[in-house]
């Protein structure tokens, strides 16, 4: 139930930033919210409230680590990139700190791969800028499926 509604919640939000290049707040709020109501029912179901806990604390790192991204790289990534990662990488975090680090390990390498290639082909420079939340989001489904 978790991982349905956050994967809509998350659809929408790629499609909106792959076309804008923008992640709107209302909407990662209300999938946030949407997401951790779910997830607060299924831990009430199977009693697993240290995992929910623990998803908290994780996911919550996640925002920072990108804020701290965001910061220190200047451009890089948007406010909505740092918003839009304790949500994305939420249901991963319920299996603990390695399966989110494994997804944000691979969010990071498909952005890389997909910026090179469109370097290579476009003859774009450093300073192309594609939209990140799409890779969160695709990281994200390769650590669950893993």
């Amino acid at each position: 139930m978790v991982n349905i509604i956050w994967f809509i919640s998350c659809v929408g939000l790629v499609w909106v930033d792959f076309k804008t290049k923008r992640l709107p707040n209302k909407q990662i709020f209300w999938g946030s919210i949407a997401t951790l109501v779910a997830a607060v029912i299924a831990s009430f179901i199977d009693g697993k409230w240290i995992n929910l806990i623990d998803a908290i604390a994780i996911s919550l790192c996640s925002g920072v680590l990108f804020l701290i991204i965001a910061l220190l790289a200047r451009g890089s990534f948007g406010m909505g990139d740092v918003k839009f990662a304790p949500l994305c990488y939420f249901p991963i975090a319920l299996h603990g700190f390695l399966p989110t680090l494994t997804a944000m390990a691979a969010s990071f390498t498909l952005a890389a791969l997909v910026g090179l290639v469109a370097m290579l082909l476009k003859r774009q420079g450093l300073k192309y800028k594609i939209p990140f939340g799409p890779f969160m989001f695709f990281g994200s489904v390769i650590a669950l499926l893993i």
